[in-house]
């Protein structure tokens, strides 16, 4: 089988900073290479049987502390390797001695499945290995290894706490493979970005390193001529000092969120220009306008698009209004961009749900990680519309410089590996978007996870009641809870909820993400009890602690219904990690907000009296085919969403360039 991995380094041949110039599959090539990927689909750990007895072989043969052959090894790993593509077929051997590294360095032991994972990896493939099965160890092995060979390698993980935790955690073992690693957060200065990437390895988040790469961008168009950039690369002597070293080969933790959820996001490089008072008094008075119009008769809010269409009537008015005011009120588009942005501002975008108001600033948040983007701005005018919305201080207006979504970068790799737990349901739109597929590898222990019947309240109060209650007895017995949400508004409710009943607990969110390292490590103690947003959904390890196995694991509650169902997934896999004990359930109202999104006012008026005062229906099964019924709804409407960037990618990049370089 041979490997999909691109061997490719800086240099003369592709440059200082090497990426894929191609803006979408190439079709033909793709088709041509379908065999190959159903061989490497159907690569199971029945097939590594023997591979992993030759691995096993040679490790039992080594001494203690191998150090002392770990330079023959690479040498002779890099003379293995062709030049133009990694082939793991030959290097038996090199895992072998990877295995025993690991063993010396960090303590721990290389399952066979973590082998067969790292196999994998080295094909070229996603693998998908449930949460709490050693991701961070395997991603770290495969990432080694390859950086032997003198490929850069960038490990992404989903946000800069995993970042600097999986670095850390990595750098024995790197160390003793003659390896360097660095890591590359917010708030560092050119300087120690350029070092952080200069590292054989490294570790930096998925909005990071995007950002990082449109810095680079805009810098080296400035010095763009492809021919004198290879033959300074040779002399070492580059046009001009870029951040990154290209885009050769990425591991990314978490695939699926990174590579799906986040594909559609544009991320928007911009500098910040003057204050302009007549734009904020503008805005104010678009502001102003779109509070005086009617929902459903001026304007329509668009669900499924997430847009604002202002209605024949609305118009009239607009022009009715637009006669008293003049000026550029005049102009029929001014007005309808202005008043469409105001009520985007005012309907669209909700405080503690889309965003943070945070020392006079308007902070987004992350909707799938409920993280906090700090240097993120909302586009054409809408942060504007926030700041006067909410009272803040009104910030420079930004110019856009350099543009580029997601989706469009991650293709610009030529090597993707990666891993997560949730890739099920993903095969195609990974294969016909990004080229790649992926192998399921199975648990090295059983799963003790228990997932309790869903239980389905009237209201809102009823659920929170029956929670207090319930987590209650949970405490008394010693068992540790974590309640789930999707937003820092009804985490904020929930903990005032638990609080006037006296129930002690932590909350992890947004808002308190400060302490984010000591609410997790006290999580899993027995009785504790924790409130999170999906922040606790993504890479994180609640270790159990004392008497807390004893007493049934850690017990998590999910309270609002994601979006995706492999979102509720990753939360319910922080219990029941590595073969402990573990408990989930959702605890759902039919008042949440995605309920309403799908089913129109009189059926959720019946489901209420389908449901009894604990949260039961009748019959059993029509709580489970609610809670399919909304997800798959929005599963199905972010996939055709996504398809119809991936198909009108080239006309999206420029539309977000517009007014600068795109990338």
């Amino acid at each position: 089988m041979n490997s999909s991995i691109s061997l490719v380094r800086p240099g003369l041949r592709y440059g200082s900073t090497p990426e894929r110039t191609e803006r979408s599959i190439d079709w033909k090539r793709a088709l041509q290479g379908l065999p190959s990927l159903v061989r490497r689909d159907s690569l199971d750990f029945n097939r590594f049987e023997s591979t992993r007895d030759a691995i096993r072989e040679i490790e039992s043969q080594l001494p203690a502390h191998p150090s002392t052959i770990v330079s023959a090894w690479r040498e002779q790993f890099a003379s293995d390797t062709t030049a133009a593509t990694v082939d793991p077929a030959s290097h038996v051997r090199t895992l072998a001695i990877a295995a025993r590294l690991v063993h010396d360095t960090l303590d721990l032991k290389l399952y066979d499945e973590q082998l067969f994972a790292i196999w994998c990896l080295l094909h070229g493939l996603l693998i998908e290995m449930k949460t709490g099965e050693g991701k961070t160890l395997t991603s770290g092995v495969a990432a080694g290894l390859l950086a032997s060979i003198g490929m850069p390698i960038q490990v992404i993980t989903v946000n800069e706490y995993l970042v600097q935790r999986d670095a850390k955690a990595m750098a024995p073992l790197f160390d003793a493979m003659g390896l360097q690693v660095g890591c590359v957060l917010e708030g560092q200065s050119d300087a120690e970005r350029r070092n952080g990437y200069a590292q054989t390895i490294t570790y930096v988040s998925n909005k990071q390193i995007v950002f990082d790469y449109l810095r680079d961008r805009r810098e080296r168009n400035q010095h763009a001529c492809p021919l004198t950039d290879r033959l300074r690369s040779l002399l070492n002597e580059p046009a001009f000092e870029p951040v990154m070293r290209g885009l050769c080969c990425t591991i990314i933790d978490e695939a699926d969120s990174v590579l799906i959820d986040d594909a559609r996001t544009p991320c928007v490089l911009a500098t910040a220009g003057k204050p302009v008072d007549t734009i904020a008094s503008e805005a104010a008075t678009a502001l102003g306008i779109a509070r005086s119009l009617i929902i459903d008769a001026d304007f329509k809010l668009d669900e499924e698009q997430g847009s604002v269409t202002i209605t024949s009537t609305g118009h009239d008015k607009l022009q009715a209004i637009a006669a008293q005011l003049g000026g550029l009120w005049q102009s029929e588009r001014f007005r309808r961009e202005y008043v469409t942005q105001a009520l985007t501002a005012l309907h669209r975008l909700r405080a503690d749900h889309d965003y943070l108001v945070r020392d006079d600033r308007i902070l987004l948040i992350d909707s799938a990680t409920g993280r906090v983007l700090p240097d993120r701005r909302l586009r054409r005018g809408l942060h504007r519309m926030l700041e006067l919305k909410e009272r803040v201080k009104p910030s420079p207006e930004d110019e856009t410089v350099a543009a580029i979504t997601v989706q469009a970068f991650f293709q610009r790799y030529f090597s993707i590996i990666g891993m997560s737990g949730t890739f099920n349901g993903l095969q195609r739109e990974l294969r016909q978007v990004y080229g790649l597929a992926r192998v399921s590898v199975p648990l090295h222990r059983p799963s003790l996870l228990q997932v309790r019947p869903a239980l389905l309240f009237r209201s809102r109060a009823a659920q929170l009641q029956y929670l207090v209650n319930f987590v209650r007895e949970r405490q008394r017995h010693g068992q540790p809870v974590l309640i789930g949400t999707r937003s820092v508004a009804f985490s904020t409710e929930v903990s005032e909820y638990l609080s006037r009943a006296a129930v002690d607990h932590d909350v992890l969110s947004a808002r308190q993400d400060a302490d984010e390292a000591s609410v997790i490590a006290h999580a899993g103690e027995p009785g504790a009890v924790t409130v999170a947003t999906n922040m606790a959904g993504r890479g994180t390890d609640i270790p159990l602690k004392g008497s807390a196995r004893r007493h049934g694991g850690l017990c998590v509650l999910n309270l609002e219904l994601n979006e995706s169902r492999r979102i509720d997934r990753q939360l319910f896999g922080r219990a029941a990690r590595q073969g402990n004990p573990g408990e989930a359930r959702y605890l759902l109202s039919i008042e949440d907000e995605l309920f309403g999104r799908i089913f129109p006012a009189w059926s959720l008026s019946l489901m209420s009296r389908l449901v009894n005062a604990q949260g039961q229906a009748r019959p059993k099964t029509l709580t489970d085919i609610i809670l399919r019924t909304v997800q798959w709804s929005f599963e199905h409407r972010a996939h055709r969403q996504r398809l119809r960037l991936h198909r009108n990618r080239r006309g999206l990049e420029d539309y977000l360039a517009i007014g600068g370089d795109r990338a």
